[in-house]
C-alpha cells in the first residue's frame, strides 16, 4: 500500500508540473534589446557572425530585413522575469557589433513560453528536457549551467569552427530537413568530432585555408553512407539532412554521355572576415589544375557545366595554370562588344575548390578578344595568399613574378587548338 501511495504521490506531481508547463505555453510578439537577452548555448561561430556584419555593411537593408524577418526569433520567460534567447544567437551577436545602439538595440521576438513560474533548477531542467539548450563546449564538451555567459556577442560566447563549417555546406551536402532535429548543426560537428581527423580546422586560419577544410570535410559528409548513425538518438546520414551528390556531378561521372542535364552546384558561401570596399566578391568556376569547364548560369546563384555539342565540355589542353572565376552582379556588355557574360577573373595562387565564394583584390586586366569579341580577364589575388597576397599591382606582379604574363598568354593563345581564334592579348593596369 505504501508503494501503492508513494507512485500516485509521484504521478500527480508530475502530472501537475506538466499541466502548469503546458498552460505556460504562448506565442506573441514582444519588444526588447539585445542586452535583455540571456544566451541558452555558450558556443556560435565567430566566422557566422562576421559573414553577417560584413553583409550589413555591404547592404544595410540587410539588416533592416534582419530586424523584421519572420518568422521571429524565439525567447522564453524565465525566473527572475529574465529572458533567454532560444533561436537567434548570430543574428543578434552580428547586430550587436553593427548597430551603433549596440546592446541597446531595439528587437522583436516571439515570446514561445512563460516559464518565469519555476525556479532556477525546474527551468532549465525543462529547457534541457526539451531541446532548447545545448550544453557543450567548442570541443564538445559538456558544460554546466553556471557556465553560460551573461549575454550575446562573439566577446562573450565563445568560437565553435566546426559548427561553422556546417553552416557553410548549407546546400552543399547538407539540406536541414522538415521537421529538423533542435541543433541539427551541432550534432553534425560532434559526429564528426568523433569520426574524422578532418573535424580540427586548420592551423593558420584564413579564407583560403578554410575553404579547403570545408570542401574536405563536405567530401567526407558527402561519402557517409545513407544509413549512417549520426544524430543523438541514432539518427541516421539522410534523416539529419545528407545530400548525395546528383547525378552528373564530375567526381561521379566517367561517360560524359551518361551527364544528363547540367549539374547545378550550389555554391560555397565563405567569410568576409573583415569588410574592405576595395576588395570585390568572386566566384571560383575551373580550380587551378583543373580541365572542366564550369561557368556561373546566368542569375548569378550557382554554377554549371557547361555543355559543347550536348556534352560536358573538358578543355583539351594543358590544365587552367590559374583560378578561373567570375565575379557575380557584373556584364560585359554586347552592346559595347562583350560576350554578354559576368567579368571574368583569373585568380593567382594554389587551386581554391570549385564554387569558392572569396573577397579578391583586382591588380591588373588581360585584354583579349575570342573570336571577334571583347573577352578581357581580370587578374587577382586573394589578400591572405601566402605567396601572391601582397601584389597591388601589375608592376608588382612582372617585377615579383616574371615570366607570369607569358605562361598566362601561351595558354589562352593555345587551349582551344586549331579551332580557336584568341587575338588582340595584352596587359594593363586597369583594375575596373
Amino acid at each position: 500500500m505504501r508503494r501503492l501511495l508513494h507512485v500516485l504521490s509521484w504521478v500527480l506531481v508530475n502530472w501537475t508540473l506538466l499541466v502548469s508547463v503546458a498552460s505556460a505555453a504562448i506565442a506573441k510578439e514582444i519588444q526588447l534589446t539585445i542586452s535583455d537577452l540571456h544566451p541558452t548555448q555558450a558556443v556560435i561561430s565567430h566566422e557566422q557572425v562576421a559573414y553577417k556584419i560584413a553583409k550589413y555593411q555591404r547592404d544595410p537593408s540587410a539588416f533592416v530585413d534582419d530586424l523584421n524577418e519572420l518568422p521571429r526569433k524565439t525567447v522564453v520567460l524565465g525566473p527572475q522575469q529574465q529572458y533567454f534567447l532560444t533561436d537567434g544567437h548570430h543574428t543578434f551577436s552580428a547586430m550587436l557589433e553593427y548597430s551603433p545602439a549596440g546592446a541597446e538595440q531595439p528587437i522583436t521576438v516571439e515570446l514561445t513560453d512563460d516559464l518565469s513560474h519555476l525556479d532556477t533548477a525546474a527551468f532549465w531542467d525543462h529547457l534541457i528536457a526539451h531541446d532548447m539548450a545545448w550544453l557543450s563546449d567548442e570541443k564538445g564538451q559538456p558544460l554546466f549551467v553556471a557556465d553560460l555567459p551573461s549575454g550575446v556577442g562573439r566577446a562573450l560566447l565563445r568560437d565553435d569552427p566546426l559548427r561553422g563549417a556546417m553552416y557553410w555546406l548549407r546546400k552543399r551536402v547538407l539540406e536541414k530537413p522538415e521537421p529538423a532535429i533542435p541543433f541539427l548543426e551541432f550534432h553534425w560537428a560532434q559526429y564528426l568530432r568523433e569520426h574524422t581527423d578532418l573535424a580540427q580546422p586548420p592551423l593558420e586560419r584564413s579564407p583560403v585555408n578554410d575553404l579547403r577544410w570545408i570542401s574536405a570535410l563536405g567530401e567526407f559528409i558527402a561519402a557517409l553512407p545513407a544509413s549512417t548513425p549520426v544524430g543523438p538518438n541514432g539518427e541516421t546520414a539522410a534523416a539529419m539532412g545528407q545530400l548525395k551528390p546528383q547525378r552528373g556531378q564530375p567526381s561521379l561521372v566517367s561517360d560524359p554521355s551518361q551527364r544528363g542535364l547540367p549539374f547545378l552546384a550550389p555554391i560555397w558561401r565563405t567569410s568576409a572576415y573583415i569588410y574592405d570596399e576595395k576588395l570585390v566578391r568572386a566566384v571560383v568556376e575551373i580550380p587551378a589544375g583543373t580541365t572542366q569547364k564550369w561557368q556561373l548560369t546566368k542569375d548569378g546563384k550557382q554554377l554549371e557545366w557547361e555543355l559543347e555539342e550536348g556534352q560536358p565540355r573538358v578543355v583539351q589542353y594543358l590544365p587552367y595554370p590559374v583560378n578561373y572565376g567570375a565575379l557575380p552582379d557584373t556584364l560585359s556588355d554586347r552592346a559595347t562588344g562583350g560576350d554578354g557574360d559576368p567579368y571574368d577573373v583569373l585568380i593567382l595562387g594554389d587551386a581554391l575548390p570549385r564554387g569558392s565564394q572569396l573577397d579578391v583584390r583586382v591588380i591588373a586586366r588581360m585584354k583579349m578578344r575570342d573570336n571577334g569579341e571583347i573577352d578581357d580577364k581580370l587578374i587577382a589575388v586573394v589578400p591572405e595568399d601566402p605567396i601572391f597576397g601582397k601584389l597591388q599591382s601589375l608592376a608588382d606582379l612582372e617585377q615579383q613574378f616574371p615570366g607570369t604574363k607569358s605562361i598566362l598568354r601561351n595558354w589562352f593563345r593555345n587551349y582551344k587548338g586549331s579551332n580557336g581564334n584568341i587575338s588582340g592579348i595584352e596587359f594593363t593596369p586597369e583594375t575596373q
